[in-house]
């Protein structure tokens, strides 16, 4: 009964710090491409990626690897969210922004 708490305790913990992370990835991608296309597109690789990581691990490491499926699972969950149709108007504002907090940061 104790494993189950655990586990469920560390999916929860990884579920909190999947969303700074697939935050983090989103702006990153942002900075480095200009064009709204071109963001999608880098975009779409990182999904792709994030899937061939999850079905490796999977197929290596069977059960061991739960959690980093259930952490790559979790960051695609907080992609998900977002209305990528309606984020070409903002696009070039918002990567502005996080260029300049970059730029401040450094």
């Amino acid at each position: 009964m104790t494993a189950i708490f655990v586990q469920l305790g560390i999916c929860l913990a990884l579920y909190w710090l999947s969303k700074p992370v697939a935050l983090n990835v989103l702006s990153k991608i942002m900075v480095a491409n200009e064009t709204y296309e071109d963001f999608l597109r880098s975009l779409l690789k990182v999904v792709y990626s994030s899937m061939a990581v999850v079905f490796c691990m999977w197929f290596l490491f069977g059960d061991a690897a739960q959690l980093v499926i259930a952490f790559n699972t979790f960051c695609l969950l907080t992609l998900i969210r977002f209305d990528f149709d309606d984020a070409e108007e903002g696009y070039k504002e918002t990567r502005k922004q996080i260029i300049k907090i970059y730029n401040r940061d450094l």
